[in-house]
C-alpha cells in the first residue's frame, strides 16, 4: 500500500512538472515572440540590441586611444621629431652659424670695399695681339701703344737701352680703377729730374682729368692683378703713363711728390707710390696695400747695365 501511495505521488509531480512546462513553452512562445513585445531577427543584430557591450567596449577603446594620445603627447614633447629640426632645439648652434655668416660677410664687405662709390668704375679691356693698340709682346712680357711713348733719338742723341714709365692710378671708394669723369679741371702734377727734360710729356708729368675728354688713350697700361691668361697683368688697363726709351744705362731717374690742384683738389688722396727698378713690372702687387710713401717708395732709381728699365706709379684714391 505504502509502495502505491509513493508511485502515485511520483506520477502526479511528474504530471504536474509536464504540464507547467507546457504553460512556460506557451507563454514564452507567445510573449517573447509576439509582434507587441518580442523583438525580430533584425533587432537581434541591431546596434540598440548590443549597446551596451558596444558601450563598454567603445569606452574601452577610447580609454585605451586616450592612454596611447597621452603616451605619444609624452613621447612628443619629450623626442618629436619636428623638434630636431625645429629653431628652438637647434637654438644655441643655429645662433654661432648666423654669428659666423655675419663674420663671413663682413670680411668679404672688408675685402671687396663698401659698395658705395661717387665715381663708378672705368673698365677698359687689354687689346690682344691684332688689335689695334696692341704694341708688342713675348713669353714674359707685353706692352701696349700709349701716345705718351717717346724716343729720345727723335729729340736728342741715342744713349743706350735704359727705358722705364712713370704712371698715375686713379681709384674710387671701393678700390676700382676710374677715369676722373666727377673731378673736371682738376690736374695732378708729377715733378721729374733732368734725366728726361728732353721727354715732351715730362719735366713735370702732367694728368688733366677727367682722362677721357682730355686723352686719346686715358688709360695705356695694365699694372695691377694677374691672371693665368694673360702674360703679364690681368687683362685690364688700368693706368696712365709717360714712356721713355734710349736713356743711358747707368742714368738716374727722378721724380717728385704728386701734387694735385684744380676744382677738385680736395677730394683726391694720393695714397702713395710703388716703385720697382731695375727690372720688368711685377704686376702681382695691390695698388693700395703696397702702396708706400713718398720716402719709402725712394723717389726714383739709378739704372745700370743688368738692370737698365724701372718703372713707378702714383696711387691715387676719391677721399669724398
Amino acid at each position: 500500500m505504502k509502495n502505491k501511495v509513493v508511485m502515485t505521488a511520483f506520477m502526479l509531480i511528474i504530471a504536474s512538472s509536464a504540464v507547467s512546462a507546457g504553460s512556460f513553452d506557451s507563454a514564452f512562445e507567445s510573449d517573447f515572440f509576439s509582434s507587441d513585445s518580442s523583438m525580430d531577427s533584425e533587432e537581434w543584430f541591431s546596434d540598440d540590441f548590443f549597446s551596451d557591450d558596444g558601450s563598454e567596449e567603445d569606452e574601452g577603446s577610447q580609454d585605451e586611444s586616450s592612454n596611447d594620445e597621452e603616451e605619444s603627447t609624452d613621447e612628443e614633447d619629450f623626442f618629436s621629431s619636428d623638434d630636431w629640426f625645429s629653431d628652438d632645439f637647434f637654438n644655441d648652434d643655429e645662433t654661432d652659424t648666423r654669428e659666423d655668416d655675419s663674420e663671413r660677410e663682413e670680411e668679404r664687405d672688408e675685402d671687396a670695399g663698401t659698395g658705395e662709390v661717387t665715381e663708378e668704375a672705368y673698365i677698359l679691356e687689354a687689346p690682344e695681339e691684332g688689335e689695334e693698340w696692341f704694341e708688342a709682346g713675348s713669353d714674359e712680357w707685353v706692352s701696349y701703344v700709349n701716345p705718351r711713348d717717346e724716343y729720345k733719338r727723335e729729340f736728342a742723341s741715342y744713349q743706350g737701352e735704359g727705358s722705364g714709365k712713370i704712371c698715375i692710378t686713379l681709384l674710387n671708394e671701393d678700390e676700382e680703377v676710374i677715369a676722373g669723369e666727377t673731378l673736371p679741371d682738376t690736374q695732378v702734377t708729377v715733378p721729374t729730374g733732368e734725366s728726361l727734360d728732353w721727354h715732351p710729356h715730362a719735366n713735370p708729368f702732367t694728368v688733366d682729368l677727367p682722362l677721357t675728354e682730355n686723352y686719346e688713350r686715358p688709360l695705356d697700361s695694365d699694372q695691377f692683378g694677374t691672371s693665368p691668361d694673360m702674360v703679364q697683368g690681368d687683362g685690364y688697363i688700368d693706368s696712365h703713363c709717360i714712356e721713355w726709351h734710349d736713356l743711358a744705362e747707368d742714368a738716374t731717374i727722378q721724380y717728385g711728390e704728386a701734387e694735385i690742384t684744380g676744382a677738385h683738389a680736395d677730394e683726391v688722396e694720393v695714397v702713395g707710390y710703388i716703385q720697382q727698378p731695375h727690372e720688368a713690372w711685377d704686376t702681382d702687387v695691390d695698388p693700395v696695400e703696397d702702396a708706400e710713401s713718398y720716402e719709402e717708395a725712394g723717389g726714383g732709381w739709378t739704372m745700370h747695365e743688368e738692370g737698365s728699365h724701372g718703372q713707378a706709379v702714383v696711387v691715387l684714391q676719391l677721399d669724398r
